[in-house]
């Protein structure tokens, strides 16, 4: 354990911080990408989250303690296995960017909560207005990471390309994620010609040739 995971388990452990208070710790680490390694670090998290209602605290708070996981993870299946039935009773109250958030972090951990996932897609269907590209990209990544297909998947699938669709100037200025929501449709075996010819065609090519996003 190094000495900074070292200080954090101590003042996780000794001080009386609230749930903001950790919140910012984790978002700190996860933004700094600093890959800890302690599991004395990760107990303590497990344990905020396992006596916390989840229901008090803003969604991003909840993000930013979850995201740690992704970074090191040693299973807690019944920790996020709790973590999904909450928040899918809560998810009418998050904004869209935190779903995503949340079935990334699922999707990434390969951890399927079926009533999470369920839930996910029902609210992508309403609040497709506040999809950014990112989420686009994200969501279908996740559903198609966990194998997962709502009951009325071909209408999620057309929602979320139609929003491509509105969305394609932006998708220009971030193109990983408009070829990411390419791969991930490829996955299922769909294929929009449109969008296929505006990815190839020779003005997308130049306009992404050199593109930071092409590491």
């Amino acid at each position: 354990m190094s000495d900074l995971e070292s200080r954090a388990v101590t003042v996780l452990r000794d001080k009386d911080l609230s749930f903001v208070e950790i919140a910012t710790v984790c978002t700190a680490f996860y933004k700094s990408n600093y890959n800890h390694s302690s599991l004395d670090f990760m107990n303590l998290l497990r344990d905020v989250l396992f006596a916390s209602d989840l229901w008090r605290h803003p969604s991003y708070h909840i993000v930013g303690i979850l995201k740690v996981f992704c970074h090191n993870y040693y299973g807690y299946s019944s920790l996020f296995e709790r973590l999904g039935d909450q928040i899918a009773k809560e998810a009418h109250r998050y904004p869209i960017k935190s779903i995503m958030q949340f079935v990334v972090i699922f999707a990434t951990l390969h951890n399927f909560h079926k009533d999470l996932m369920d839930v996910a897609s029902r609210e992508v269907l309403q609040k497709i207005e506040q999809c950014r590209s990112k989420d686009v990209a994200k969501i279908i990544w996740s559903f198609v990471t966990l194998n997962y297909e709502p009951t009325d998947w071909k209408l999620v699938v057309d929602v979320l390309q139609a929003r491509v669709e509105e969305l394609r100037e932006e998708m220009a200025t971030f193109p990983i994620y408009f070829i990411s929501f390419l791969l991930s449709l490829a996955y299922i075996n769909v294929y929009p010609s449109d969008l296929l010819k505006k990815v190839f065609s020779d003005g997308f090519l130049q306009h992404i040739k050199g593109s930071y996003w092409l590491l």
